[in-house]
C-alpha cells in the first residue's frame, strides 16, 4: 500500500509549472541515509544523503528518484544561484520532470510496496536543532517545472523565511510575509494527499499563498495549526483562475487582520472566479476581527460550495462559517454549517450578487450582536439569493434580529420549501425568531415555522417590508410580546395567502402602527375570528387543523421535507379539513404553486380547492411497509419491507433535487445495481403497495470511486457497520475536531461500536486506497 504524503508545512518557493502528476523514469535513482554507491540501478547501489543534493539538481525530465526513510538536509545552494551570505541560502533544487518518492525502508521492488510509518524528510533544521532562526530560507525551490514534476511521500519541515525578498515567502513554520509553508507564482500545481500544518505567514496563506496560478486542484490535502497574520490562515488564493478543493479538511487554522472588509480563518479567495469546494470539511476555524471563520470568498464570478460540511467555526464580524462578499453568482448545495459564531451570520453571511442555497442544513449557528441585524443562521445583506429545501434548526442570536434568517436584501430573496425549526431570538427585545425581513420585496412560499422564538415580536416570522408569504405554516410559535406566527410591521402591500397559523402564542398575528392600510389576508386559516381595522381579511376558516402527528414533526424517516412529515394533515377535506378557495387568477403577481414542500402535486388555480399551508394531502407513514433503503459499499441498491409489495419505481438524480425512473421492478426483487457510473449519485424508491397505495422512502447518496468508505446506518445509535474497499486507518473527531479514537480497518464490512459516545455530530476520517483521503459526517443518536 502506498504510504500517505506527509508534508508538514512544505518549505517551498514554486515558480513556474509544479503539477504532482506520475512520471516514468529514464533512470531511476535510490538514495539512503548511509549509501555508497553511485545511486543507479539497485537499493543495493544507493547514494549517500550527501550525493541527494546533487542528484535532485542534476536528474533529467522523465528520471526517477526513490529515497529511504530518514532526514535529509541542504548542504548547498540551490543549482543555479550564485551563492548567498549565510548557509542559511542552502535549498535542495529539484529538476523540471523529475518524480521524487519518499516513504522507502530501503528493500522495495515496486511503488506499491511502501508502507506507512517511513518518513522520508526534507529539513532545514541545519542549525541548532529546534532553533528556527538559523535554519534554512527555503527548504525546496524550483523554477520552470514541467507538469510531470512530482514529489510523492516526502515531509517537508522547518524553513524559516524571514528574510527579504524572496526569502520572505514560503518557509515553513513562519513566512515573514507570504505563504508560510508554500509559495506559488505563475505556477500549475497540483496538490494530493498533503499534510500541510502548524506553518505561520506574517501577512496571507499561512498554509499556501497562490498568486497568478492556472488549473489549480487541491484534493484530499489536510490543512491544520497553519495562522496568518493576514487574509487566509490556511489558504489565501489572489488569482484568476479558479481552485477546486476536492475532500480537503481544515482544522484549527487562524487569520488575523487589523479590521476590515477581510479574512478567512480557512480559505482567502479573492481576485478570481469560478472556485469549487466540494466533500471538504471546516472545523475550528477562526478569523480575527474578520469575516468568514471557515471561508472568505470575494472572487468576481461564481463560488460553487456542495457537499461540505463547516462546523465549530468563528469570525470575529460576519460569517462564522461562511462569508460570501461581492461574489457574483455562487451556488451553495448540500452543505452542514453547524456551531459557527459570529457577531453576525453565525452560520452565513451573504452580500453577494444572486444565487442559490440549496437543500443546505444551518443548525446551532450564533450570531452574538447584541441589538439590531442578527442572523444566527444566515444573514444575507443584499444578495438576494433563493433558498430552497433548506433547513434552519437551533440558531441564535444574543440580541440581534432573525435567528434563524436576518434578510436585508434589496429586490426579491425568495425562500421555498424550507424549515424554520426552534430557532431563537434572545436577549433584550430582540425579533423574528425564525426569520427578520427588513427589506426589498421577496417571497416566502411552502414553508415551515415551527417552535421559533423571539424576545420580542414575531416569533415565527417578522416583516418589515414587500414579502408575500403563501402557502406556509406556523405552529408552536412564541413571542414576547405580540405576533407569536407573524409580525408585520407596515411593509408596503404585504400579503398573506393560503397559510395555516395555529397554536401560536400569544397570538397569530401582531401589527406594527402602519400595517393595517396594507395588511392584506386571504383564505388563511387562524384562530383569531375578527378582523384588523383598515385591512383585508378575507375566508378566514378559523378551523382547528388536524395534524397527522405534531409530535413527529420530520415522521419516521427523520427528514424534513418528505411526505411523511408529522404536519400534513390528516384530513385535508370534510370536517378538520383546510382547503382554501383560490381568488380569481394569480395571487399578486405569485401564481399558485404546482407543487408543497414535499414536492407532492397541487391543484391548479382552476380546481377550486387546495389544501392550506405547506402540505399538500395526506401523509404516507413510511414506517408502515419500507422497513430499510440503502446502498451497500459497492453502490448496490438494497431494500425490505414488512408487507407485501405489488411493484417499486427506483428514481435517481445527479443533485438530489430533480429524480427521474431509472428502473421499475417487482414486487419480489429488494436490490438493484445502477450501471450507470457517475461520483455521486441520489436515489429514492417509490413502493406500490398491494392497496393501491404508495410510499416513498428518504434519499440515498451513492457515491462511486476509487478509496471510498461508507458508514450505516447513520445516523447511528450503539453499532454500525463501515464499509472500506482496502485496509487502511481512519480517526474519529468531535464537532470541535478533538481525536477521540483511531481505527484500524480491514477490506469489506468493519463493524463499530459507537458506545461511550456522547449525542452529537462527528466525523469519521479515513485513509484508505493509495493514500485517498475521506470524511464522513455522521450523527450519534
Amino acid at each position: 500500500m502506498k504510504a500517505v504524503p506527509l508534508v508538514y508545512g512544505f518549505a517551498l518557493f514554486i515558480c513556474s509549472f509544479f503539477l504532482c502528476l506520475p512520471s516514468r523514469g529514464q533512470t531511476k535513482y535510490f538514495v539512503t541515509q548511509t549509501g555508497t554507491g553511485a545511486g543507479v540501478g539497485s537499493w543495493a547501489s544507493a547514494a549517500g544523503a550527501a550525493q541527494l543534493q546533487g542528484i535532485l539538481a542534476g536528474a533529467a525530465s522523465g528520471d526517477t528518484i526513490w529515497i529511504a526513510m530518514g532526514v535529509y538536509h541542504p548542504t548547498a545552494y540551490p543549482a543555479g544561484s550564485t551563492g548567498g551570505a549565510t548557509n542559511r541560502d542552502f535549498a535542495f533544487t529539484i529538476a523540471s520532470g523529475v518524480a521524487v518518492y519518499g516513504g522507502f525502508v530501503g528493500t522495495e521492488t515496486f511503488l506499491t510496496d511502501r508502507t506507512a510509518g517511513h518518513t522520508t524528510s526534507f529539513s532545514g533544521d541545519i542549525g541548532t536543532a529546534g532553533y528556527l532562526p538559523d535554519d534554512c530560507y527555503h527548504v525546496l525551490v524550483g523554477t520552470g517545472l514541467a507538469a510531470t514534476t512530482l514529489l510523492d511521500d516526502i515531509k517537508i519541515d522547518s524553513g524559516y523565511a524571514n528574510g527579504t525578498g524572496s526569502i520572505s515567502l514560503g518557509g515553513q513554520a513562519f513566512g515573514r510575509t507570504l505563504g508560510g509553508g508554500i509559495f506559488m507564482i505563475a505556477a500549475e500545481p497540483t496538490l494530493s494527499n498533503c499534510t500541510i500544518a502548524n506553518n505561520q505567514a506574517n501577512g496571507e496563506g499561512g498554509g499556501l499563498y497562490l498568486s497568478n496560478c492556472t488549473a489549480l486542484l487541491i484534493k484530499g490535502c489536510a490543512f491544520s495549526g497553519n495562522t496568518a497574520l493576514s487574509n487566509g490562515g490556511a489558504v489565501s488564493k489572489e488569482t484568476a483562475s479558479p481552485v477546486t478543493f476536492d475532500s480537503c479538511t481544515f482544522t484549527g487554522n487562524w487569520s488575523f487582520v487589523a479590521a476590515g472588509i477581510s479574512g478567512g480563518g480557512g480559505i482567502y479567495s479573492a481576485g478570481g472566479s469560478g472556485d469549487l469546494i466540494e466533500g471538504c470539511l471546516f472545523s475550528a476555524d477562526k478569523a480575527f476581527n474578520a469575516y468568514g471563520g471557515a471561508v472568505f470568498y470575494n472572487g468576481t464570478g461564481a463560488l460553487t460550495m456542495t457537499r461540505t460540511t463547516l462546523t465549530g467555526n468563528t469570525a470575529s464580524s460576519f460569517g462564522g462559517g461562511l462569508a460570501n462578499v461581492g461574489g457574483a453568482g455562487f451556488d451553495i448545495t448540500h452543505c452542514n454549517f453547524s456551531a459557527n459564531t459570529s457577531a453576525w451570520g453565525g452560520g452565513v453571511y451573504s452580500s453577494g450578487t444572486g444565487g442559490t442555497y440549496a437543500w443546505d442544513t444551518l443548525q446551532g449557528n450564533t450570531a452574538t450582536s447584541t441589538n439590531g441585524a442578527g442572523g444566527g443562521g444566515f444573514y444575507n445583506d443584499a444578495a438576494n439569493p433563493v433558498v430552497s429545501h433548506c433547513l434552519f434548526q437551533n440558531n441564535t442570536t444574543g440580541g440581534g434580529n432573525g435567528a434563524g434568517q436576518y434578510d436585508n436584501g434589496a429586490a426579491a430573496p425568495i425562500d421555498s420549501n424550507t424549515v424554520f425549526q426552534s430557532n431563537s431570538a434572545q436577549g433584550n427585545s430582540a425579533n423574528g425568531g425564525g426569520y427578520y425581513h427588513a427589506g426589498g420585496a421577496g417571497l416566502f412560499l411552502n414553508c415551515v415555522f415551527v417552535d421559533n422564538s423571539a424576545s420580542g415580536d414575531g416569533g415565527g416570522y417578522y416583516n418589515n417590508s414587500v414579502q408575500p408569504v403563501e402557502s406556509c405554516t406556523f405552529y408552536h410559535n412564541t413571542a414576547g410580546t405580540t405576533g407569536g406566527g407573524v409580525y408585520d410591521e407596515g411593509g408596503e402591500q404585504a400579503k398573506y395567502y393560503n397559510n395555516m397559523l395555529w397554536g401560536n402564542t400569544p397570538n397569530s398575528f401582531g401589527l406594527g402602527g402602519g400595517s393595517t392600510a396594507q395588511f392584506t389576508l386571504l383564505y388563511n386559516d387562524f384562530p383569531e375570528s375578527g378582523s384588523y381595522a383598515g385591512s383585508t381579511v378575507v375566508g378566514n376558516l378559523a378551523q382547528a387543523p388536524t395534524f397527522y402527528d405534531a409530535s413527529s414533526y420530520a415522521g419516521p424517516d427523520g427528514q424534513w421535507g418528505t411526505i411523511d412529515d408529522g404536519l400534513h394533515l390528516a384530513s385535508p377535506s370534510g370536517t378538520g379539513g383546510t382547503d382554501a378557495v383560490p381568488p380569481a387568477g394569480s395571487f399578486g403577481s405569485v401564481g399558485w404553486p404546482a407543487d408543497d414542500i414535499a414536492d407532492a402535486a397541487r391543484p391548479d388555480a382552476g380546481a377550486n380547492l387546495a389544501d392550506m399551508g405547506a402540505y399538500e394531502g395526506t401523509v404516507i407513514p413510511l414506517a408502515l411497509s419500507l422497513v430499510q433503503f440503502y446502498a451497500d459499499g459497492l453502490g448496490v441498491l438494497h431494500w425490505s419491507v414488512a408487507a407485501p409489495a405489488a411493484s417499486f419505481v427506483l428514481t435517481r438524480s445527479s443533485d438530489g433535487w430533480a429524480f427521474s425512473p431509472v428502473a421499475s421492478l417487482g414486487g419480489s426483487v429488494m436490490s438493484y445495481a445502477d450501471t450507470s457510473v457517475a461520483p455521486v449519485f441520489y436515489y429514492k424508491l417509490e413502493v406500490m403497495l398491494a392497496d393501491g397505495s404508495t410510499q416513498w422512502s428518504g434519499v440515498v447518496t451513492v457515491r462511486r470511486g476509487p478509496g471510498l468508505a461508507q458508514l450505516r446506518p447513520n445516523p447511528v445509535v450503539s453499532s454500525a457497520t463501515l464499509y472500506v474497499p482496502a485496509p487502511g486507518n481512519a480517526n474519529i473527531f468531535d464537532a470541535s475536531g478533538r481525536l477521540l479514537r483511531v481505527l484500524s480497518l480491514a477490506t469489506g464490512n468493519n463493524p463499530l461500536s459507537f458506545a461511550g459516545l456522547a449525542p452529537g455530530t462527528y466525523f469519521l476520517e479515513l485513509d484508505v486506497v493509495n493514500g485517498l483521503r475521506q470524511v464522513i459526517p455522521f450523527v450519534k443518536e
